[in-house]
């Protein structure tokens, strides 16, 4: 299955299980794993703080997504950046209370997508 996929199927199995309806910012966190990387969705409600995305007011449910991959991790950063971007434009959440979404490596700089 391709990671645009897995990547859409996660987000709709969330989206079935309802996002927290106070939630105002979504960290997709990335981290490497054994068989390539890992995904996790978060929430904060309050985004007032400049390290909102640490705050784990909302976990989403599955929380992880394993994605196998070789790829250097600035391609899949940017791979699942793109991914992401197209997916949420669906407007898989129904986001109107979301204002911030923002994806990163554990150890790395945070990117903005909305």
């Amino acid at each position: 299955m391709k990671t645009s996929e897995t990547l859409s199927n996660w987000l709709k199995e969330i989206k079935k299980k309802g996002l927290d309806p106070k939630v105002k910012g979504l960290y997709f966190g990335l981290f490497e794993s054994e068989n390539g990387y890992t995904i996790y969705l978060t929430g904060a409600y309050s985004i007032d703080s400049f390290e909102w995305m640490l705050n784990e007011d909302y976990v989403a449910d599955p929380k992880y997504l394993n994605l196998k991959s070789s790829k250097k991790w600035n391609v899949i950063l940017g791979d699942i950046k793109n991914k992401l971007i197209k997916l949420l434009k669906e407007d898989l959440f129904d986001s109107e209370n979301i204002e911030k979404i923002c994806i990163g490596f554990d150890d790395g700089d945070i990117h903005f997508i909305k």
